[in-house]
Parts: C-alpha cells; sequence; structure tokens
C-alpha cells in the first residue's frame, strides 16, 4: 500500500497509515480497509455502466431474507467475497446474500471477520438512484460463527461506501468519523470530509409514511407530534443514502417495528446494515436505538435477525422518545 500525498490532497492510503500510527493491529486493519475501498471502487464501476451491462432488473430467486435478488446484488458481492477472501488477516465474510458465514480462514484461528450488505438499496438501480455498500469489521478469536454475534461497540471499524453523484467512502475506526471522495481522474480515494459531526439543529424526519399504519399507536403519535412541531419530511428509501443525509444534514431517521401476523418485526439487518451504521452515527456525536435501547450494546442472537431502528442528533431522537411515553 502506497503512501501518497497528490498536491495538498490526502489519499485514504496515506490517511490510514497516519490516522492508525498508534494502533497495535495497524498494518493489518490498514489492508482491510483499503481492501473494502478497492471492493468499493470496482463496484462504482459496476453501477456506473449497469444499464450498458445489463445488469439492470432481477437476476431470479430470492435471497435468505425471501427478497428477489438484483442481478447487481449478485454482481456485487462476489466483487467484495472475492477482494476480501485474498486478504489474509481475514477469516470469515458474512453477507446479506449468503445463508452462511463464509469461512476464508484457510486454518487461521484467529484475525478480522467482515459483514457487509453488498449493495443496499438495489433496487433503486433502474431508476439511477443512490445506492451504496455497508460494512462491519470485527475481530474473531476462534468460533467464525459466535464471533459475528459481538455487539456493536466490539466492532474495530465500519462504514458504507456511497455510490451517488460520486462515489463517497465514509468510515470510523472508533476515532471520529471521515469521508473521502473518489477522484475518477486518478483513482485514488482523497480525504474531502475530517471528523464529521451530526448536525443538532436541523428538523429533518425520515420514514416510510406508507409503512405508518403498521407502527405501534405510541411511535406514530411521536412522529405526528415531531411533524407537526415543524419537521420536514425527507426519505429516499435507501438505507444507506438516507443515512448518509441524516449525518450530514441532521434529524432523526426511523424504521420502527411493522405489525405482523398479530406482533411486531423490525425489518432492517442487524449484522449488515444496523450494526455498522449506528457505530458510525455513535462515532459522529449521534444516537442510535435498537427497541429503544443503546444500539451498540445490543449483541445479535442470529446472524440474519432483522431489528427495529431510530437513529440521528441527540436533540431529536430524545424528543422523539419524550413523545413516545407522554400520555
Amino acid at each position: 500500500m502506497s503512501t501518497i500525498i497528490r498536491g495538498d490532497k490526502l489519499t485514504l492510503s496515506h490517511y490510514l497509515l497516519s490516522h492508525l500510527r498508534d494502533s497495535n493491529i495497524q498494518a493489518e486493519l490498514n489492508l482491510v480497509i483499503s481492501d473494502i475501498a478497492d471492493a468499493g471502487k470496482k463496484i462504482a464501476h459496476e453501477v456506473q455502466r449497469s444499464g450498458l451491462l445489463d445488469l439492470h432488473g432481477a437476476a431470479g430467486g430470492k435471497n435468505i431474507h425471501a427478497e428477489e435478488v438484483q442481478k447487481l446484488d449478485d454482481r456485487s458481492n462476489e466483487i467484495v467475497k472475492s477482494i476480501l477472501s485474498e486478504n489474509e488477516q481475514i477469516v470469515g465474510l458474512a453477507s446479506e446474500e449468503e445463508k452462511d458465514v463464509v469461512d476464508v480462514s484457510g486454518g487461521r484461528t484467529t484475525g478480522f471477520i467482515v459483514a457487509f450488505d453488498p449493495l443496499d438499496g438495489s433496487s433503486n438501480i433502474d431508476i439511477n438512484a443512490t445506492v451504496g455498500t455497508i460494512f462491519s469489521v470485527l475481530p474473531s478469536w476462534a468460533d467464525i460463527r459466535a464471533d459475528f454475534l459481538q455487539p456493536g461497540r466490539s466492532q474495530l471499524a465500519s462504514g458504507y461506501v456511497l455510490y451517488g453523484s460520486s462515489t463517497v467512502f465514509v468510515f470510523t475506526v472508533g476515532k471520529g468519523v471521515h469521508e473521502f471522495t473518489l477522484d475518477p481522474d486518478n483513482g485514488e480515494f482523497i480525504l474531502t470530509q475530517e471528523n464529521i459531526k451530526i448536525p443538532e439543529t436541523a428538523k429533518y424526519i425520515s420514514y416510510n409514511e406508507g409503512n405508518k399504519t403498521k407502527f405501534r399507536g405510541s411511535e406514530a403519535k411521536a412522529i405526528d407530534k415531531l411533524v407537526k412541531n415543524g419537521g420536514s419530511s425527507r426519505y429516499i428509501g435507501a438505507l444507506v443514502a438516507d443515512f448518509h443525509r441524516t449525518l450530514l444534514k441532521g434529524g432523526i431517521f426511523l424504521y420502527p417495528a411493522v405489525s405482523s401476523d398479530g406482533g411486531y418485526i423490525g425489518k432492517l439487518r442487524m449484522q449488515y446494515e444496523v450494526k455498522p451504521l449506528a457505530h458510525v452515527m455513535h462515532e459522529a456525536g449521534g444516537v442510535a436505538l435498537i427497541n429503544n435501547e443503546n444500539a451498540m450494546e445490543v449483541a445479535p442472537d442470529e446472524l440474519h435477525e432483522r431489528v427495529p431502528f431510530v437513529f440521528g442528533d441527540k436533540k431529536i431522537v430524545n424528543k422523539y422518545q419524550k413523545y413516545r411515553y407522554d400520555t
């Protein structure tokens, strides 16, 4: 991995070397994050050419979540698996598109494990809307499958690559949240925002209005109160895109449990979406909740568990919680 500064622009590789200088796993974590960035570059290329490569639409078949798999889901999943499985620091992979953990240890007993959503919001590809790749890096000591069930606070790194009008790589290694933008002229990720903090003055409210009749009454009423007290609605429909807007512009995102078969169930994947994004939000000074608990303290019960998810700046999340319990 080269150490490069182009003019006054700090590249990802140089930033990682300096940012992790005091870490006892500096070299190993550098390689993992760099490989994730490389996977993001390849997926960005495929996203940009998807219409030309016949990568729009469904691939046929369903994934472990009983959802129709998109062609670009398959392609993105294979790209991430191919790159990360060659990294000797990684012993296990878990993907939203895979039924079980992929063991790439080659007999090694310790190393990193990586959970990822290869292409969040992939149904948006056909309309050229924003999509992204989400990832979570955890330590593993001996039992790969069990180690994926660690709580959010155990993550060593997490973040996402967003494919929109530009390709941006946002991540944390527990020392703030940083954004790098892909320079298409030289293929380098360049630092564009350092130590991002979520604003505390925005009133943006993001939720799927079509699901509101399925929310618990207290949650639907709390959302109504937020809107009536000056909230402005914003909703893209791809979690990674809604998260990025909330991170930079402030506000709150809500995906409460929805009614199903006489009970209420969460819809978002804890392992591949909630846990890594909660880590980023926490490092940016915001709040992330699973069932009213700090998402960083909650451990998944199984690999493909779904949970409700609320995140945003502290003021508006606290206001939402207060409204929920007001009589």
